[in-house]
């Protein structure tokens, strides 16, 4: 195992500084939301019937390049820990087994993925007209994210080691906490996303973080919106980006010159999360406290993480 996650003290100091930023964007957010909010919205041309800014598009394409560094990272370690386990064992059945149940894990990460990308949030507001159904999720999934799934297996080789696997594990299994957690509290809170607090519906408005609407899935149903028009909070995105520095040390196991560069891809993980993160401001989909607290979650997960790895080290206590 790395020194870069044996090294728990100095990992959990620079989760705790990330946090202590965002928890200030929380605090602001929770007094200047809706402000803020009217500042940085790009929407339209011209209204919100009009053609999408320049200014929106940019936007939409930075949120779904996001989604696809995420999925697609995700896929592709399902790969490298799929090969690692089959060159574990030298039984043909088992790897087959093993192959088939990770593909199984890829093609539903794929089709979640493509969900986020194809969203009404992201890709659906410069097309609103698209289909969504599941079969064009699945489809979508098999072309944009699945192939990085072999790849993963092809480029691991003859690689094994069970300190990666243990890693590898962790890593993907709270990242599927995350994603699960992420759509709870959105199911639960139904905050109402900024962009559409403009199009004038009655009874629909801003909400700061602390209210719940008590109506939500009537209002949905009455102005024949979709669920994701009231899942401002929290952001998943800024969760994804600061799951960024957890997620891409693991390309260290894939890559040899990535060894030893483990705090340069860490650096490189929240300077990717930061356009990505303004970008769902720019949109509407988010406000200052719903990226806060996207970014708090995701820093805690990225804690546990670097909490639990080292106890399958062999380095205990460190």
């Amino acid at each position: 195992m790395s020194e870069y996650i044996n090294d728990k003290k100095r990992n959990l100091k620079m989760c705790i500084e990330i946090a202590a930023f965002w928890a200030v964007i929380f605090v602001l957010g929770s007094f200047y939301d809706d402000g803020f909010a009217r500042f940085i919205y790009v929407g339209y041309k011209a209204g919100e019937t009009g053609e999408p800014s320049i200014g929106m598009i940019s936007a939409v394409v930075v949120s779904a390049v996001g989604s696809y560094i995420f999925y697609g990272s995700f896929v592709f370690l399902l790969g490298i820990l799929a090969r690692q386990i089959m060159n574990s064992v030298s039984n043909k059945l088992y790897n087959e087994f093993i192959a088939l149940v990770y593909l199984f894990f890829s093609l539903f990460t794929s089709t979640y993925g493509a969900m986020a990308i194809r969203s009404n949030s992201v890709c659906g507001l410069l097309m609103p007209n698209i289909s969504n159904s599941l079969m064009n999720y699945v489809i979508t999934g098999l072309i944009l994210f699945i192939p990085l799934y072999p790849l993963g297996i092809a480029l691991n080789g003859r690689k094994c080691d069970d300190n990666v696997i243990d890693e590898l594990m962790i890593l993907l299994s709270i990242l599927t906490v995350a994603i699960i957690f992420s759509n709870v509290v959105k199911g639960g809170v139904m905050r109402p996303r900024y962009r559409v607090t403009l199009q004038g519906y009655e009874g629909i408005g801003f909400v700061p973080w602390y209210r719940h609407i008590q109506n939500g899935k009537e209002l949905i149903a009455a102005y024949a919106l979709v669920r994701d028009d009231f899942s401002s909070f929290f952001s998943g995105h800024a969760m994804d980006g600061m799951l960024g520095i957890i997620l891409f040390p693991a390309f260290r196991h894939v890559f040899e010159k990535l060894k030893g560069r483990e705090m340069q891809l860490i650096c490189l993980a929240l300077i990717i999360a930061v356009p990505v993160t303004f970008s769902r401001l720019m949109l509407g989909n988010h406000y200052l406290s719903d990226v806060a607290v996207g970014g708090l979650v995701g820093v805690g997960m990225a804690a546990v993480h670097f909490t639990i790895v080292p106890l399958f080290s062999g380095k205990k206590g460190q």
